[in-house]
């Protein structure tokens, strides 16, 4: 008869990841990122320098990529930038919102020179769309 050592479980904890949802406020100034709590309280400022933003999808078709249900994706390889974790995830409610800030985040993250130019353009057209909400 021959035995079988038994397996060893591979622990699990090493490939899973928290996730803590919770309501912020964003505002965008620069490359910085500035999130309050819903009764106004000053709470984290984010980076933005150097940061890799995405639109998360649930597949490959590219239309899905905007729908709400999907995060927009933050994440920095060489830093922390929120609550002890280098990625953070951002959804919004609507898809519009989610394609306007994608592009905002991902103009300031990459500032300097002609992208500059862009990230003001794109700034003021999402600062007057929020103005009409």
């Amino acid at each position: 008869k021959v035995f079988k050592e038994p397996r060893k479980k591979k622990d699990a904890t090493k490939d899973t990841q928290q996730i803590c949802p919770v309501r912020r406020h964003a505002r965008l100034e620069d490359r910085s990122l500035f999130l309050t709590t819903d009764d106004g309280e000053a709470g984290e400022i984010i980076d933005l320098g150097g940061c890799d933003i995405r639109a998360v999808s649930g597949g490959p078709e590219i239309s899905r990529k905007w729908a709400k249900k999907y995060p927009i994706q933050l994440q920095c390889k060489n830093r922390e930038i929120f609550g002890g974790s280098s990625t953070l995830l951002i959804y919004l409610a609507t898809g519009w919102e989610k394609e306007a800030w994608c592009r905002v985040l991902r103009a300031a993250s990459k500032l300097g020179g002609d992208a500059e130019d862009r990230y003001m353009d794109l700034r003021n057209a999402f600062v007057d769309y929020s103005l009409r909400l």
